[in-house]
């Protein structure tokens, strides 16, 4: 039987909190201590990059897929090729940049270049689940026909890694 205490502890915890407890399950510590790496590099950073518009494209520079990934979305813009080109070499200035050079001067262009690649993320989200529920394997259940990018219904550009930080960093700093 439960503590008076641990009775009060299990009743007070809210819906964020059971959700970390879940999370740190499925990562276990090695998972959790990256996602604590991750928040205080984050933490750490300069406040014009923190304040930054749309400094989660910035912080692309860190990962080479990710990177990559931009770039694509860059290429499917309905704008010209010269256009493309010079949205890409302004991203890799951006990049080159980061995180200790980037300046307010920046923000502007990253306002212009960051709806721009949601909408791009965005669309290849939809046209993946579109595709991911048409055929005979979604009637049926099986998990057996499902892709790996099925089971992942987070925001687009945002997985699991990125829902569990935002969560697990808004949880400890209430923790605060």
């Amino acid at each position: 039987m439960a503590s008076p205490d641990e009775q009060q502890t299990n009743q007070t915890k809210d819906a964020a909190q059971l959700k970390i407890e879940a999370l740190e399950a499925e990562l276990g510590e090695e998972g959790m201590k990256e996602v604590e790496d991750y928040l205080e590099l984050q933490a750490s950073l300069p406040e014009v990059v923190k304040r930054m518009p749309y400094s989660g494209l910035a912080f692309a520079a860190t990962d080479p897929e990710s990177r990559a990934i931009k770039m694509e979305y860059i290429d499917n813009f309905d704008v010209s090729e010269k256009k493309k080109e010079e949205y890409k070499a302004g991203l890799q200035d951006i990049w080159d940049r980061y995180p200790d050079n980037i300046t307010k001067d920046d923000y502007a262009f990253m306002s212009e270049l960051g709806p721009m690649i949601d909408k791009e993320a965005f669309k290849k989200y939809q046209d993946q689940n579109s595709s991911n529920n048409i055929g005979p394997e979604s009637d049926s259940g099986s998990s057996s026909g499902e892709n790996e990018s099925s089971k992942n219904n987070s925001a687009p550009g945002f997985g699991l890694l990125g829902n569990l930080i935002c969560l697990y960093g808004g949880w400890k700093l209430r923790k605060k």
